[in-house]
């Protein structure tokens, strides 16, 4: 207590003030430091390191809180005293500095005594959740972003972890999925597109066959009426001339002859008329073929690049112009 005073004393003589305010300094504000001396005494004496010390907290909190109370008496002092002129309130300044400076730090101590438990826990939760933030890191896109992980329960972390697993195996195996259907797709398109130019090139070699049959039965034809019309024709002048012993009966006879001839040539020309309209009857179904598998080539292929999608449109424009040739003709 000795020791006290004369630190406030020394502080007060240095204010330059009147004696008297100096004494009635040191008695105003003495009692402040000796209830602080005592709580110091106590306060230096209690060290919590559990948090199962309620006790040493509970009395950390009590003397922190007087301690509180010397010092907001201490403060309401100063501005008591402080008011009086500007030097005495320098003097009344210093020594409440004193009382501040011996208070706070025992003031401090005791607070964090006090809150031991809870700043522990506060600890804790922290390394908690940065340790959980650790488990859920490549999980975190199916956590909640907002939630503080050190302050959930364990049951609830554990669910919410396991939920989070779950979700990304699900959504791999989603993925998964999704790539095998689209590659089983890709395929069965190729097979697909593969199966449809065998068909197309199998319906091509047929048509290009019937062509060639149809081509090679009129000529044959062609060339069959050919040689019975030259011969019946031979035959015919031959007799005409063999007949004819006169100029008038040769006349005669060549006029019936030319006159047969053309009645001959009407009939043929009927009859290869008849033969020409009964092979295109056979021929109608060959000929619809075709225009169907013109029609296929329109829309057969698909090309990327661009010259390519040009010349492709001008092919196009071709085959539209065949068609519509092949059905004037018929």
């Amino acid at each position: 207590m000795e020791t006290i005073s004369n630190e406030l004393s020394l502080v007060v003589s240095e204010t330059a003030v009147d004696t008297e305010i100096q004494q009635m300094l040191i008695e105003r504000f003495t009692p402040f430091l000796e209830q602080a001396s005592e709580w110091k005494q106590r306060a230096e004496s209690l060290v919590v390191t559990d948090i199962i010390q309620v006790r040493e907290m509970k009395m950390a909190r009590e003397a922190r809180l007087a301690l509180r109370e010397i010092r907001l008496a201490a403060d309401k002092t100063r501005k008591e005293l402080k008011e009086d002129s500007l030097r005495y309130g320098r003097a009344v300044q210093g020594v409440y500095n004193v009382i501040e400076a011996v208070i706070s730090p025992i003031e401090k101590h005791l607070e964090e005594q006090e809150k031991f438990k809870e700043l522990y826990e506060l600890k804790q939760r922290e390394a908690l959740r940065l340790e959980r933030e650790e488990l859920v890191k490549d999980y975190r896109e199916y956590v909640i972003s907002n939630i503080n992980l050190g302050e959930i329960t364990e049951e609830d972390f554990t669910r919410m972890l396991n939920g989070a697993k779950l979700q990304k195996q699900a959504a791999e195996q989603a993925a998964i999925k999704a790539e095998e259907e689209r590659q089983a797709r890709m395929k069965a398109e190729a097979e697909e597109r593969e199966r449809l130019r065998i068909e197309n090139e199998k319906l091509k070699a047929q048509a290009e066959e019937r062509e060639r049959e149809r081509k090679a039965e009129l000529d044959r034809l062609e060339a069959e009426q050919r040689k019975a019309n030259i011969a019946a024709a031979k035959a015919q002048l031959e007799a005409a001339l063999k007949a004819a012993a006169e100029r008038k009966e040769r006349e005669r006879l060549e006029a019936e002859l030319k006159r047969k001839q053309e009645e001959e040539e009407c009939r043929e020309a009927e009859r290869l008329a008849a033969i020409e309209a009964e092979l295109s009857k056979g021929d109608k179904d060959k000929i619809a073929d075709l225009i169907a598998d013109l029609e296929g080539l329109k829309t057969k292929y698909a090309f990327k690049a661009k010259k390519n999608k040009l010349l492709y449109d001008a092919v196009i424009a071709l085959l539209e112009k065949i068609i519509i040739y092949i059905n004037s003709k018929n």
